[in-house]
């Protein structure tokens, strides 16, 4: 405590001597042609020495001495803009940048802040050009999918979409778009993500060095910003694949609102309209209907230059049926089933400039997630007829009020603070299991699980302070606190977070960083055929919050000539109240008594070294990242209380990632993923199958061009797996004869897909 006030009075001090002598300039950095904000552009005055970069607001506030100052703005991909003036008070100066025509500008997908400079340790910025370019599985642009190439994250089972950070299961990422907390993120029972990349404007990734002003999970940040829509004309863009199809459309409605809107669907169940039009009509046959949507859509209102208000929705179903029927003389069987996942979002927010330095971001934020399983089945043998039917439901919601302010009292020194609360509701399972028999005349109609929704709060305060101690040394520290409360219970936690940075030269620099992450929502994971259902739970009196302890330290290179930036980290996590499912599990797992089918209080350790090249500019870009980790889990009732390799642990996973321009029109974009096979249940315990290789080779030839009336087109062949490896989406064992045999699904897929812009 005394150290803090020692700090306090030292920044106050400083602060207020410095007063007389220095000055602020402070505002926005946009797109000239779209008015979007441009997220860490530089700002740099040329006379000082004095620099810093937007954040993620595109604000920035830069304190100079009074007097001249000539100011040098940039960013990637846009033609610096400088201003040369007098300055005697604080001011508020807005710079629009233009971006350099195609036609000269050199393949950059890179942000301005070389990863060498950055102090927080563990966090990637993904471009959304690296989105784009990154072949996928068919041919659906994914976010997800892009985030596996990072050193340190896996994408877990074939062709899905989830990812595992540093040892951590897919529960533990907190995934934020826009604000709002997504429980859910994929389609297609996991093969592609809900992200439409046509509306992305930003996406970070920390991995570790999380800041304090994130929290409640245990592994990993995803924090996901879209698009405000164009303020100066309207755009539209239509995009057409063999699966799914989408469009867009932004624009101003009038000067001082605009609007974007995107929407995806897929049409599979245009294919079997026949068959699901016989069996509606003649009660015969058998069809397999799916479909899935995704709508974004955003309002942007900026009564003036210090005050802006938006608001951002967002939806989204995976909806999935079967039917059988078939009849004969003395026999009739008919089976059903419908599984529904849905997704809304709803997020409010402000940002206002209360004076120079002064930054604040209010926002109210919904999110709910549930799922719904209905199956039917009806048997008749010579005039007796047995029917049973199941329902189920499991949903989460939460809102969330948050509030946060960003003060920059001078170049080298930046604090944000703020709080956030959240109300939960978790609806873990209520099922109903149906049963009439006719020959015996006997009904029996059960439900089990929650009938109301359990309710939690939690509350969060937390402060974080970015100040360079030296010209080399440059530190994050910060600290979060957390009251959570469920029933008659609390838990308090405090969060410690520290990053440091120091330059060892100009372009070589030493990172490291300690941090402690609690989660106190755990999500249990459920399959229905191909489909995954999340069911999440609350921590209570008997269930703790999960707690992750990590450290890491660094080498970061950077060379300015090859404009290639290199990285070597090491890392290791510790974690406790770990849950995992009971076997057996089905259906019928009763979730009023949650001790049934979990196993509780477990134990995780991970440890690793990831290593990584990335080339951000010239006709040839992309990135080679290797990991080698060790994960492992123990549970008192799990394998006799011994330690077993987790699920996903991969001992070594490569990933290449590549894109060549060829020329003006043509891109040729690949990837390659090479890693080692995940753990697998024996009879007789835990077996690593390392002989279980796993990899796969894409390609995508992309064609760009502008038509006569200069609407940009694009024309994309993409092909999954080109070498049709069989990679096993699951094991099994056979006890008669003791072999090991695999289930593969997919091969070789090719796409094809076509936008255009207008």
């Amino acid at each position: 405590m005394h150290l803090i006030k020692i700090y306090l009075i030292v920044i106050l001090l400083s602060n207020s001597i410095l007063y007389g002598q220095l000055c602020t300039i402070h505002g926005f950095i946009k797109d000239a042609q779209t008015g979007e904000v441009l997220i860490s552009a530089y700002c740099y005055d040329t006379l000082s020495l004095k620099g810093t970069t937007t954040n993620s607001y595109g604000y920035y506030s830069l304190t100079v001495p009074k007097g001249k100052v000539k100011l040098s703005v940039s960013y990637v991909g846009y033609q610096n803009a400088t201003l040369e003036l007098f300055i005697e008070k604080d001011s508020m100066i807005n710079f629009s940048l233009y971006s350099i025509p195609k036609e000269i500008q050199e393949v950059v997908v890179n942000q301005n802040i070389p990863l060498h400079q950055q102090v927080l340790m563990g966090k990637t910025t993904v471009p959304i050009q690296t989105v784009a370019s990154i072949p996928s599985f068919v041919g659906i642009t994914d976010l997800m999918k892009a985030i596996t190439f990072l050193p340190g994250i896996s994408s877990g089972q074939e062709g899905y979409s989830d990812i595992y950070v540093r040892g951590g299961d897919r529960g533990q990422n907190l995934i934020l778009l826009d604000g709002m907390k997504l429980y859910n993120t994929n389609h297609v029972g996991g093969f592609v993500s809900l992200f439409n990349s046509n509306i992305i404007k930003n996406i970070d990734v920390y991995k570790g060095g999380f800041p304090s002003r994130y929290g409640g999970r245990a592994s990993s940040i995803i924090d996901i910003s879209t698009r405000e829509g164009n303020q100066n004309e309207f755009h539209g863009k239509l995009n057409m694949g063999i699966l799914n199809s989408g469009g867009l459309i932004e624009g101003p409605l009038n000067n001082k609102v605009n609007f974007i809107l995107a929407a995806r669907t897929t049409y599979y169940d245009l294919l079997n309209i026949p068959a699901r039009r016989s069996y509606k009509n003649t009660g015969m046959g058998s069809y397999f209907s799916y479909t899935f949507y995704d709508i974004n859509s955003k309002i942007s209102w900026q009564p003036s230059d210090k005050n802006k208000l938006y608001l951002s929705i967002f939806t989204a179903s995976d909806i999935s049926g079967s039917a059988d029927a078939a009849y004969a003389s003395f026999q009739e069987s008919i089976t059903e089933s419908k599984l529904k996942i849905h997704n809304i979002g709803v997020a409010l927010g402000q940002q206002y400039i209360l004076s120079s330095g002064m930054f604040i971001k209010n926002s109210l934020a919904y999110s709910l997630y549930q799922n719904q399983l209905k199956t039917y089945d009806k048997q008749r043998y010579h005039g007796s007829s047995e029917i049973n039917s199941y329902t189920s439901l499991s949903e989460i919601s939460d809102l969330t009020l948050q509030s946060r302010w960003e003060y920059y009292p001078s170049s080298y020194h930046s604090i944000k603070a703020g709080i956030e609360v959240s109300m939960y509701n978790f609806n873990p399972g209520l099922n109903r299991s149906y049963s009439f028999n006719e020959n015996a005349n006997h009904i029996t109609d059960t439900v089990v699980g929650y009938r109301t929704s359990i309710q939690a709060y939690e509350n969060n305060i937390y402060v974080e302070d970015d100040i360079q101690l030296h010209a080399k040394l440059r530190l994050n520290i910060g600290i979060r606190g957390t009251l959570y409360h469920v029933g008659d219970t609390n838990y308090l936690n405090a969060e410690p977070r520290i990053s440091l940075r120091w330059l060892l030269t100009d372009n070589f620099s030493f990172k490291s960083n300690y941090t402690i992450m609690n989660q106190y929502n755990h999500v249990l994971v459920n399959k229905y055929m191909v489909f995954e259902r999340e069911i999440w739970i609350t921590s209570t009196k008997d269930i703790p919050p999960q707690r992750a302890e990590q450290v890491s330290v660094g080498w970061f290179y950077t060379n300015d000539k090859l404009k290639m930036d290199f990285s070597i980290e090491s890392f290791y996590k510790k974690m406790y109240n770990l849950l995992e499912y009971q076997p057996p599990i089905d259906k019928e797992d009763n979730k009023n008594n949650i001790d049934n089918i979990i196993a509780k209080n477990g134990k995780g350790k991970a440890y690793g070294i990831e290593t990584q090249i990335n080339k951000s500019q010239g006709r040839l870009n992309g990135s080679i990242s290797y990991t080698l980790s060790w994960n492992y889990r123990q549970f008192a009732n799990l394998n006799n209380g011994k330690w077993f390799p987790f699920f996903y642990d991969r001992r070594h996973d490569l990933n290449v990632r590549s894109s060549y321009v060829i020329d003006k029109k043509y891109t040729l974009n690949a990837n390659f993923v090479l890693a080692s096979g995940t753990s697998f249940t024996m009879p007789v315990g835990y077996v690593k199958t390392d002989n279980f290789l796993y990899g796969y080779f894409d390609l995508a030839l992309v064609k760009k061009w502008s038509s006569r009336k200069g609407r940009n087109k694009q024309f994309e062949i993409n092909i999954f797996n080109v070498y049709a490896r069989k990679n096993p989406l699951y094991l099994y064992y056979n006890p008669n004869n003791g072999k090991i045999y695999q289930k593969t699904i997919f091969t070789i897929i090719p796409t094809i897909s076509y936008s255009i812009e207008f």
